[in-house]
């Protein structure tokens, strides 16, 4: 009996803290059944700025200051860029939809 051999592809998922909060990408799965094209989920949450605005594990951010988000680092980069408040949207798993501003 022969054996066929099958080839795993390994993803590295990089995840990023900021505010408190450490980012992943939503995984394929999540983006299919919530129908968005991307966005970056809350991993795990601590002291910070994301924390004290309110926000949980779970949640997905999907656009900051009006931009789409795909990937930490476009996170990264708008919080950074920001000299006033910054406008935050997504969404929990549950479907409960979240808008907030997090202080400079």
């Amino acid at each position: 009996m022969k054996r066929k051999a099958s080839l795993v592809k390994r993803i590295e998922i990089r995840s990023y803290t900021i505010f408190g909060a450490q980012l992943q990408p939503i995984a394929s799965q999540d983006r299919i059944r919530h129908h968005i094209l991307g966005g970056i989920k809350i991993i795990k949450l601590g002291a910070g700025k994301f924390r004290d605005a309110g926000l949980k594990e779970g949640f997905v951010i999907t656009h900051l200051n009006y931009k789409a988000v795909r990937t930490v680092e476009e996170v990264v980069k708008i919080i950074k860029e920001g000299r006033a408040a910054t406008l935050v949207e997504g969404f929990y798993t549950d479907g409960t939809k979240g808008y907030l501003a997090i202080a400079p």
